[in-house]
């Protein structure tokens, strides 16, 4: 640039001298050159295998995370729907409530309500006394519907009936004359006896 070429360099042509390097020499600059390149390798090679791990368990987890995100999102729309409902109906309750004639309906609902709760009361008590009443029947033993006469009314029974029997036979009317034949009292049937047995008990 300035008029002047640049010297030019070769190996052949320097004049500095050469060393010779022992064999103990180059194997340590051998083994530090290593541990240079190990060192770079890994320094190069760290960001990529954290990269690697990274994206396996993003891979790993984040379509768990998107289902989840998912579940809870529709979850919340139902909870908000839900809540509307709660509150349209609380509001529609508490309008009814306002109306006059509601009370009137209300007032007649419970009367229906108190009447079918006592009529379902008569209804257990008649089960329950009709109950009572089959199980105090079967307790008691079953009286006969004619009970017998006492011994008494059959003996007096059987006399009338044999003294009927000895003054109205035809041999003792053939022989007594027409004047002497008395006619008898009627003697009460045996049905008109029990009558009277069960007037006197």
């Amino acid at each position: 640039m300035f008029g002047r070429q640049p010297p030019s360099y070769s190996i052949a042509q320097s004049e500095k001298p050469v060393k010779i390097i022992d064999v103990e020499t180059r194997d340590n600059a051998v083994k530090i050159c290593d541990l240079w390149t190990g060192y770079m390798h890994r320094l190069l090679n760290e960001p990529s295998v954290g990269l690697h791990r990274i994206s396996d368990h993003v891979n790993r987890n984040a379509p768990l995370l998107r289902s989840r995100k998912l579940e809870l999102d529709r979850n919340k729309n139902e909870i908000e729907e839900q809540t509307l409902d709660v509150d349209y109906a609380i509001t529609a309750v508490q309008d009814i409530t306002k109306i006059k004639t509601f009370e009137s309906i209300l007032e007649k609902m419970q009367h229906c309500r108190n009447e079918m709760i006592k009529f379902e009361q008569s209804q257990r008590q008649a089960a329950k006394l009709a109950k009572e009443e089959l199980m105090q029947k079967r307790s008691t033993p079953a009286t006969p519907a004619n009970p017998p006469a006492p011994p008494l009314y059959r003996e007096q029974h059987q006399r009338t009936e044999s003294t009927q029997s000895t003054e109205t036979s035809p041999k003792a009317t053939q022989d007594l004359k027409p004047e002497e034949r008395i006619t008898l009292p009627t003697v009460q049937p045996i049905q008109n006896v029990k009558l009277e047995y069960k007037n006197i008990l």
